[in-house]
């Protein structure tokens, strides 16, 4: 299973522990039918700990074209469960996704990750990447605007 957005941060150690989330994004499964069995102790999951029975969202799974290449490469495992392997994106791809929601909590997230400028270099490489896999052009120039935003200053 691979994680992406807020949880994912979180448990790799890229965002500080006393960062909040409402749900686990999840990315991929595989094989796919195993998400299926997830969520049934998902649910379990939910009333032990007193949580929304939505926690586990696999709606991100819709998000999968918008990965930069070699997000596979970046992966970091957070968790065994039984069979279960659960992994994270990694952080360069973590912060490209901030960039790309761009919402007020990926915002207040991307100042947490303080993006260093090789990093920002190395998404501006990678961005163009996404450009034909059907992002918008309106979300992909609003992406790059962040981006620059989010850039540290030049060092001298």
């Amino acid at each position: 299973m691979v994680l992406i957005g807020g949880a994912a941060g979180v448990l790799s150690g890229a965002l500080p522990a006393s960062r909040t989330t409402v749900d686990c994004d999840v990315l991929h499964v595989s094989p796919p039918e195993v998400f299926d069995l997830c969520r049934y102790h998902a649910d379990e999951v939910a009333r032990r700990f007193q949580i929304a029975p939505q926690w586990l969202d696999a709606s991100a799974h819709a998000l999968a074209h918008l990965m930069l290449p070699g997000w596979r490469d970046r992966l970091v495992a957070v968790g065994t469960f039984g069979p279960l392997q659960v992994l994270a994106v990694g952080r360069l791809d973590l912060i490209a996704l901030k960039v790309i929601a761009g919402r007020a909590e990926d915002l207040e997230d991307l100042h947490s990750l303080a993006i260093t400028n090789a990093e920002a270099d190395q998404l501006l490489q990678l961005f163009p990447s996404i450009q034909a896999h059907g992002i918008s052009p309106h979300a992909y120039a609003s992406a790059l605007e962040v981006l620059r935003i989010m850039r540290p200053p030049n060092e001298s």
